[in-house]
């Protein structure tokens, strides 16, 4: 096999050979360009709880426009968290997503067992 050059199997499938960090983007879960379901996330084990930098957040809104029912827009545009800043169960994914999609990584996810 040539480097660079995909696998036979993955050739034929129309796929070219990616490395498991690609496969997996932010955190092991999947890149905000793959699509939904195509890699299932683990939800509803966990208290899952956000939080938004105000020094790092520049108000691009990605993460409400994405998950609107964990996050929302102050008066100037700015991201912020709705409630306490839980996630309600099995709204994971989309939560994740957002996260993974803001690009200042302003938004910090914990998880609580």
């Amino acid at each position: 096999m040539n480097p660079g050059q995909p696998h036979a199997e993955e050739a034929a499938r129309g796929h070219s050979a990616r490395s498991s960090a690609e496969l997996t983007g932010f955190g092991g879960f999947p890149s905000p360009s793959q699509p939904p379901g195509e890699h299932p996330m683990p939800e509803g084990r966990f208290t899952v709880k956000v939080q938004i930098d105000p020094g790092r957040c520049q108000g691009h809104g990605r993460c409400y426009d994405i998950d609107p029912e964990s996050f929302d827009d102050d008066v100037e545009g700015y991201g912020k968290v709705k409630g306490d800043g839980r996630v309600p169960a099995g709204h994971e994914r989309a939560t994740r997503l957002a996260v993974a999609s803001c690009p200042e990584r302003a938004i910090t996810l914990a998880e609580e067992a």
